[in-house]
């Protein structure tokens, strides 16, 4: 874009310029900073504290935080024209929300300094700024999941122990890998009943089938076995644990398929169709040792049990928020375009796992976290996960290079690989199978991928034993160092899988000169941690990182995230069909329910509504009486009382008018009045002063029973909404309200009318289900 373009451009379609003269814009882009962002680049981040405004001249990005699923929730989209930054910049706080290109994106970035002194001394420019912040300001008040002390006070805030499903039964996750089988049986109504289970199968003439639930556990050897024999061989070996865990397939309710390579195809878990499987196949050219495998289980799954759904969850799905500048190669760019050469990364179950779990552990919102994952097992990576997002790994385009491992890896990145295969006359599977057997750990030793044994060879002063265990903590401290760089810090570190949980020595040596960075590892505390219950933390209580021990548990992950596709998957399944029904949006403007004393105080003894029209909803009713609105500050004249009485006078307002009153009240449901603020009310008759009862109403939807089995939702649940119009939008964190005398619709006010462009009339239609938490937020 030349000069000229960009000074027209700021000139027309940006609003927060249109009061600027021509010459004082082109003043303020000469003084500022003109920036580029790659797609999944994160242009300002929670904790940040606000140091610019931001102005997008092209490209398309998010305003998000990350939800209580792990996920993004959208707070608004931004577009050419559009300002972010704002209200740190206003209010003097950190920033709340990340701000991440979806596109990539140019922007000009206006430093505080030159936003204070010539902007915000534009009364037109401040005007526009202040309904930004007020717009925004009202989207992060009412969202919960946003709340650092939410996730204090829930024991489960992202749903892990998965028994908050609406229904009951088992859910199945699936590992079918080459030699070994794990499974896991997770009850979606009772805890403590799960079952977790695996199967070495690498000898085709033996079996040896392991289970355990709580304490419990069990093992069997067995003669060897088809694939298509698989759920007769979970439930003899359930059986050994008791009738009542006997596994039975009309118990089950969904199949959780851990699938390796989703390539560029897949960002999230999906329910299996046809085409979704043609997809994984035509995926095993990156992972040819693995994914046939994978589909060989799903076939098996589908032909045992037809009717029930079926979902893969991906071990690259995780990665898919790396940027460009992250996940390319410095090879020729076709390769990356052609034939998708680039690092997909992989273990993504177990990072994800470990992410939530880190911030369930220290109850803080994952969104605000910066963690360094160390998922250290027979494969291993590292993963630096920043807001929930994961940033960068050290695994590759293949499950077989990236950090050195075990028995998978050792640093080869795709240039080498080409060369060898190319040098050698060998393909990828070939080459796949040489790695997988032939590298890391064992490849430095001569002795074994075991760390246990690696470790008592070294023990015992053999040379390249100590050389390959040197190695391997080598690339796990060299890469924790290169990932505090790219996130700018560090919150969390995070050891997993069977050589991080079991090996003291690994985790000392991993930590070793990191001092500096803010970790201090408890040295006594980690040589003496024995099995783990969980989870254990293994830092020193000074250390401004907290570095845990995080028991792996994948499965529960690929069991989590397969409710939620079936979720999402019925959802879009309905919508397309027409059913349930589009919902009803009705916009309501500030009003007044009133208790009778407050009746009479205003409008005189005895005094009794009188019902104007009647509302959507049945018994309630716009009354001819009004008051007036008095605060601190200000005052509000004319507003409409609404009937029948209540127990208690109830005031709602929109978070705009809280200036005007001088007053702030809490985003909360009707009736939710505890720590709320008073004013006072003036009638025709008198006075009436309340001193508790003045709310922003957080947005909602009545239903009715059948509405909510319809929707396959219950009271006080929290969804998003889609609703339609010229600039279609999310609504996230509508609480679900169900009520046998209430009529189906969807309640905002009018400032998220007017942010919108809404009006009563227009629909919606629930996107997802964010919580299913049944007590009021």
């Amino acid at each position: 874009m030349s000069e000229i373009d960009l000074k027209r451009f700021f000139l027309e379609n940006v609003r927060l310029f249109e009061s600027f003269s021509a010459d004082k814009v082109e003043e303020i882009v000469i003084r500022s900073r003109l920036a580029t962002f790659e797609g999944n680049e994160a242009m300002i981040e929670t904790g940040d504290e606000g140091r610019f405004i931001g102005v997008v001249i092209s490209g398309q990005a998010e305003i998000s935080i990350t939800d209580n699923t792990g996920t993004r929730a959208v707070i608004a989209q931004l577009e050419a024209g559009d300002v972010f930054g704002v209200v740190s910049l206003l209010t003097g706080e950190r920033i709340t929300a990340d701000v991440i290109a979806c596109t990539r994106c140019f922007v000009l970035l206006i430093p505080q300094t030159l936003f204070v002194s010539d902007i915000l001394t534009n009364p037109k420019a401040l005007a526009y700024l202040s309904r930004q912040l007020a717009d925004r300001t009202r989207v992060m008040a009412s969202n919960p999941l946003g709340n650092p002390t939410l996730a204090a006070r829930s024991d489960d805030p992202y749903a892990l122990s998965l028994t908050a499903s609406h229904e009951p039964g088992k859910i199945v996750a699936l590992n079918v890998g080459l030699n070994q089988i794990h499974f896991g049986l997770y009850d979606t109504r009772e805890t403590g009943a799960d079952i977790y289970g695996e199967i070495n199968c690498a000898d085709p003439a033996s079996a040896r089938v392991t289970v355990r639930v709580g304490p419990q556990q069990k093992t069997c050897e067995r003669a060897g076995f088809k694939l298509s024999d698989l759920f007769t061989v979970i439930a003899e070996a359930t059986a050994l644990l008791g009738p009542a865990f006997t596994f039975r397939p009309e118990d089950v309710t969904a199949i959780g398929h851990r699938v390796v390579h989703g390539g560029n195809k897949f960002a999230s878990a999906v329910v299996i169709t046809p085409a979704v499987i043609a997809d994984i196949e035509a995926l095993a050219v990156f992972a040819p040792l693995h994914n046939p495998v994978n589909v060989a289980g799903i076939r098996v799954a589908t032909l045992a049990l037809p009717d029930v759904p079926q979902v893969a969850v991906f071990d690259t799905a995780f990665h898919q928020t790396l940027a460009p500048y992250a996940y390319l190669y410095g090879l020729p760019y076709d390769l990356y375009k052609k034939h998708g050469v680039r690092r997909y990364g992989f273990h993504g179950t177990s990072h994800r796992y470990v992410s939530l779990k880190s911030a369930e552990i220290l109850r803080r919102p994952l969104g605000e976290l910066e963690i360094i994952s160390c998922h250290l097992s027979i494969g291993a990576s590292l993963c630096a996960i920043d807001h929930g997002r994961s940033v960068d790994t050290t695994m590759g385009m293949t499950p077989t290079d990236g950090l050195i491992m075990p028995s998978r890896s050792g640093s080869l990145d795709p240039a080498v690989m080409i060369h060898l295969m190319e040098e050698h006359g060998m393909t990828c599977e070939q080459l796949s199978a040489l790695i997988n057997t032939e590298s890391g750990l064992k490849g430095i030793s001569g002795i074994s991928n075991d760390i246990r044994e690696i470790e008592k060879a070294a023990a015992d002063g053999h040379h390249r034993a100590l050389l390959a265990h040197k190695a391997f903590c080598y690339q796990v401290r060299k890469n924790i160092g290169a990932y505090v760089a790219v996130m700018g810090g560090v919150d969390v570190l995070v050891f997993s899988g069977h050589i991080g949980e079991s090996s003291a020595t690994v985790r000392s040596l991993a930590c070793q000169g990191l001092e500096f960075m803010g970790i201090r590892l408890d040295e006594e505390k980690n040589r003496n941690l024995g099995p783990l219950n969980g989870h254990a933390v293994i830092s020193t209580p000074d250390s401004p990182v907290t570095v845990l021990v995080v028991a792996n548990d994948d499965d529960r992950l690929v069991a989590w995230e397969t409710q939620r596709a079936i979720e999402r998957y019925q959802l879009l399944e309905e919508a397309r069909a027409g059913e349930p029904p589009a919902i009803p949006v009705e916009i309501s403007a500030h009003h007044v329910h009133l208790a009778q004393a407050d009746v009479e105080a205003l409008f005189g003894p005895g005094h009794q509504l009188t019902p104007m029209h009647e509302l959507s909803q049945p018994g309630q009713y716009a009354c001819e009486e009004k008051v007036h609105l008095v605060g601190p500050k200000g005052r509000i004249a004319n507003v409409r009382v609404l009937g029948p009485t209540r127990k208690e006078t109830q005031v709602e307002i929109a978070m705009t008018e809280q200036f005007k009153l001088g007053v702030q009240p809490p985003i909360r449901q009707s009736g939710d009045l505890v720590g709320t603020p008073g004013l006072t009310l003036e009638g025709p008759h008198g006075n009436a002063i309340i001193e508790r009862g003045v709310i922003c109403a957080q947005r909602h939807i009545h239903m009715s029973p059948e509405d909510a089995l319809r929707f396959r939702v219950r009271d006080n649940y929290v969804v998003r909404v889609r609703v339609e119009g010229d600039r279609e939008l999310i609504f996230g964190d509508v609480v679900v309200r169900v009520n046998p005398n209430f009529r189906l619709a969807m309640h905002i006010d009018t400032d998220e009318g007017n942010a919108g462009h809404l009006h009563t009339g227009m629909v919606g239609h629930i996107e997802e289900i964010q919580s299913r938490h049944t007590g009021r937020h």
